[in-house]
């Protein structure tokens, strides 16, 4: 949407998605229930191209790294780095 709240587009359209993180211009980082447990999604800034990227079943708290490349999770009391297309 426009920063004076007008022209707002709909991103995803199943519920329970919590927790968005943005990458400046270029994809959002999120949570969602849509699967039956609370596992990390990520989407291009247009909510096109959603991807399922984990099977904790629980993500406490998600960020990206500095480089964009990756993303660090937590889990359980867990500290996680992955490839930003869920490998590694």
């Amino acid at each position: 949407m426009n920063a004076d709240g007008t022209d707002q587009t709909r991103l995803t359209t199943v519920p329970g998605n919590l927790e968005p993180v943005w990458s400046p211009g270029q994809r959002i980082l999120f949570q969602s229930s849509r699967a039956g447990g609370w596992d990390l999604y990520v989407m291009n800034a247009d909510g096109s191209g959603q991807t399922w990227l984990t099977v904790f079943g629980r993500i406490n708290t998600q960020a990206w790294a500095p480089d964009r490349q990756h993303i660090v999770l937590v889990s359980q009391g867990e500290i996680y780095v992955m490839n930003a297309d869920g490998s590694g």
